[in-house]
């Protein structure tokens, strides 16, 4: 709740207040009239003194580095996963600590079918023949390029795919 001297306050005066009280670090910050659901838009629009005005919960991601979990207006759960990355950045690095309460890192893409979006224990491949990793060309490591021979054909036998993509074969089976 907010409190206010005179009659009304202006919307731009409400959200500072608002993001400077729940120590707020967003810069779109939604609010509603409680009894029509209106959303006030125009940052000089006034809203009279003893007016409900709600705000939408905060996501997870800007509850990630938000300063003041107790007032913050999120779920519990939601709480409790800022509570784990909060505390597991220091110990971690960010991908990882995202992967602990069950974010993806912002670049992971699956391994499996190359779609980003999912882990690879959660493909919605798995079992599919296209994309089962026994039938995939293991990667080739450790062996210099000198010793390898590119082919076009990724199923033929003891074929290995490099960093970049491409089929190679070792010398020694050509």
């Amino acid at each position: 709740m907010i409190t206010f001297e005179g009659r009304y306050i202006t919307l731009g005066d409400l959200k500072r207040r608002v993001k400077t009280r729940k120590k707020l670090r967003v810069s779109d910050l939604l609010v509603f009239n409680a009894q029509t659901n209106e959303e006030y838009t125009d940052d000089g629009a006034i809203i009279p003194n003893n007016t409900a005005t709600g705000d939408s919960s905060i996501s997870l991601e800007q509850l990630l580095v938000s300063d003041n979990l107790i007032e913050a207006n999120a779920s519990e759960d939601d709480k409790i996963k800022a509570v784990m990355f909060q505390s597991s950045r220091c110990f971690y690095p960010v991908d990882y600590a995202r992967q602990l309460i069950g974010l993806l890192p912002l670049n992971y893409i699956c391994f499996r079918c190359g779609i980003p979006g999912h882990l690879i224990k959660y493909c919605p491949n798995i079992g599919a023949p296209k994309f089962d990793g026994s039938k995939q060309p293991k990667k080739c490591s450790g062996i210099p390029r000198s010793f390898m021979v590119k082919v076009d054909d990724p199923n033929r036998e003891g074929v290995m795919r490099t960093n970049d993509g491409q089929f190679v074969i070792p010398i020694i089976n050509v």
